[in-house]
């Protein structure tokens, strides 16, 4: 076996793994996607526009279990190809993460941090990790993008990381991917990352900071250094030769019905409508729902969601499931397991798709349907 097949083959197993639990496929979803190309090439466009003006969010809807988590993965990886540094998660107020709360929103876009793959390291992931590729860039190009940062809490944490030791970049690590558990921890923050990192640099690296309210990422003014933050991460990643920043929000339509309190809601909708405006963060933004997201809340923001685009997902036709079972299930199988063989004219796909029940979430049963008749055939094979 080749050096290049065997290191194919963990990846390939963690793929069919996910399979078998109903779970896209990590490394693989661009490659069991298939149809829907006009739908696609939308998605595609959107990205390759990288200095879009405006309305850089959009809304992704389709029914449970129609491919809105395989639709985020895929756009994750169409996005790290085309260069861009991405953030993915779930959006969940009972885990702390609430669309309201634009510090925590924060905290985990930088924790979930991923950049393209280069030559010095394949897995990138974290803001640790953005932050050292940061400083690999010469020295005039990162003074130029830090001269042109709004945001105080990134200049300092950026400053503290280059001229810090390692005791400092675990704190500016902690802060900003845990920043609401550092309120009320505005001096402490300001003497061990900006009085001994940054007074002490050279000019060019210095800045003014009188007061800890100039940089907290809290609430004050509508969370205005959370929003700043955002914008100069997304200036940072240009500088660093990226085209810029996309965050993707999965389970999105659950971070807002969650929300009891009625002025959480409207704070969380009030953050949608910023992100697609753009006014606050120029980078790009895409979010997992359902049809009846829009349905349920267009009539309290007739105006904002008329401007808000919308991706439609339809399900896929037993036809196209049938070409994915043959085309790309079967195909990563046999990588997963090389000692396999199975013609794809052999195998009664569209009987093993026609068992499936007429469910709201037919595809995934369907595919995990497949994964474990194809489990059946090797063990009895062997």
């Amino acid at each position: 076996m080749s050096n290049q097949y065997s290191e194919k083959r963990p990846l390939a197993l963690n793929a069919i793994n996910r399979l078998r639990l109903g779970l896209p496929p990590t490394g693989f979803v661009r490659r069991l996607t298939v149809g829907r190309k006009d739908e696609l090439a939308k998605l595609k466009a959107l990205l390759d526009d990288a200095n879009g003006a405006k309305g850089n969010a959009m809304l992704l809807a389709a029914n449970y279990g129609a491919g809105k988590t395989h639709l985020i993965q895929y756009l994750r990886e169409l996005a790290l190809d085309k260069k861009y540094v991405v953030s993915t998660f779930d959006v969940d107020p009972k885990a702390g993460i609430r669309f309201n709360r634009m510090d925590q929103m924060v905290g985990e876009i930088c924790r979930q941090l991923e950049m393209p793959a280069n030559k010095f390291n394949s897995t990138y992931q974290h803001i640790g990790d953005f932050f050292n590729f940061l400083a690999t860039l010469p020295d005039k190009r990162l003074h130029t993008a830090f001269q042109q940062l709004r945001s105080n809490a990134l200049k300092m944490a950026l400053s503290a990381w280059r001229f810090g030791d390692d005791n400092t970049r675990n704190l500016v690590t902690d802060w900003l991917t845990n920043p609401a558990a550092y309120k009320g921890s505005g001096k402490k923050l300001k003497t061990e990352l900006y009085d001994k990192n940054c007074l002490a640099r050279p000019d060019e690296w210095r800045f003014d900071l009188s007061a800890c309210s100039e940089f907290m990422l809290d609430a004050g003014d509508n969370y205005l250094h959370c929003w700043q933050l955002l914008a100069g991460l997304h200036t940072l990643a240009q500088a660093a030769g990226f085209k810029g920043l996309v965050v993707l929000f999965d389970e999105f339509e659950r971070s807002v019905i969650d929300l009891k309190n009625q002025n959480y809601q409207k704070a969380a909708f009030a953050n949608l409508f910023k992100f697609y405006d753009g006014s606050e963060f120029p980078g790009k933004s895409f979010y997992a729902t359902t049809p009846q997201f829009s349905e349920s809340f267009r009539w309290l923001y007739p105006r904002e969601f008329k401007q808000l685009p919308m991706f439609g997902l339809p399900p896929l036709a037993a036809s196209r499931l049938l070409f994915l079972a043959k085309k790309g299930i079967l195909p990563l199988y046999c990588e997963a397991y090389p000692k396999f063989t199975l013609a794809a004219e052999s195998a009664p796909f569209a009987e093993w798709i026609k068992q499936t029940p007429q469910i709201e979430d037919r595809a995934r049963q369907a595919i995990k349907n497949i994964v474990e008749h194809l489990d059946e055939i090797r063990e009895n094979a062997q």
